[in-house]
């Protein structure tokens, strides 16, 4: 992992994050990006010839190692963390962390552990029961400029997941 991209994800747990209605949207581009309901990573498929995933991390985390803010409105069990970084058209444009319950790996159709180079998204959105919710937006300090970020609760067999992402300066959310 190099170091900006470690910057990113350990900034997640730093932001001030805030109701997308309370939000100061840059534009309404960005704003309806943000507030995507549906499956962020086929929205980004439809925006590029070719979305890659990159994997950062991916392995088993205690739950009481989380930090505060992260462990809030999910259960107290050991998680599957997923830090990927998601490419389109081989430009970097968002980074992602995703809180996995060891119980929605146990009862998904297939082992959310082992995705690999396929993003989340797209396998989480073919269940019919996947849903988000407790969407929150923040803006993401960085030395060149400010960016997007968000995060929800991804819920797949009534089984909730925390889902953070930093959209990074060549996201078509920019454009």
């Amino acid at each position: 992992m190099n170091k900006s991209t470690s910057l990113y994800l350990s900034a997640l747990c730093k932001m001030h994050w805030q109701s997308p209605r309370q939000f100061d949207y840059p534009s309404a581009v960005s704003g309806a990006w943000l507030q995507e309901m549906g499956s962020l990573s086929q929205r980004l498929a439809q925006s590029c010839h070719q979305l890659k995933v990159k994997v950062i991390n991916n392995q088993p985390v205690a739950f009481n190692d989380f930090m505060p803010i992260e462990r809030q409105g999910l259960p107290c069990e050991t998680f599957w963390v997923r830090d990927v970084m998601l490419y389109g058209d081989d430009q970097p444009w968002v980074v992602a962390r995703t809180l996995m319950p060891l119980s929605v790996i146990d009862e998904a159709p297939c082992d959310l552990s082992q995705l690999g180079e396929k993003p989340l998204g797209l396998t989480v959105f073919d269940s019919p029961q996947a849903r988000r919710d407790q969407l929150e937006v923040a803006y993401c300090p960085d030395p060149h400029r400010t960016l997007l970020a968000r995060r929800s609760r991804l819920w797949m067999h009534e089984h909730a997941m925390l889902v953070s992402e930093i959209f990074l300066p060549e996201s078509p959310i920019y454009k």
